[in-house]
């Protein structure tokens, strides 16, 4: 469990790390009326099936918004997908 004192923007959000072939999810979820937050993180292919996984998770969780460190192109699929269903990108993309 998490404990701190940051002022909660999104509830829920993501971190994405992407790589070539894996994305990397860290979900940050803050539970109404305080408490102490969690995180889970979990590595998805970065394949066609990965990210409609990775979607699938994020929105299970009620994710509104994530962030992503990529270099070069390989960003490009997870914001599309993410995009797609609706979750916002927090990253400056």
């Amino acid at each position: 469990m998490i404990k701190d004192d940051l002022h909660v923007v999104h509830a829920r959000a993501a971190d994405l790390d992407v790589h070539k072939m894996v994305i990397t999810a860290s979900v940050r979820i803050c539970e109404a009326g305080g408490g102490e937050a969690r995180c889970e993180t979990r590595g998805f292919s970065a394949l066609p099936d990965g990210l409609a996984e990775l979607v699938r998770q994020l929105g299970g969780h009620g994710v509104a918004a994530a962030g992503m460190e990529g270099t070069g192109i390989y960003w490009q699929a997870p914001w599309n997908a993410l995009h797609d269903v609706g979750i916002e990108d927090d990253s400056g993309r």
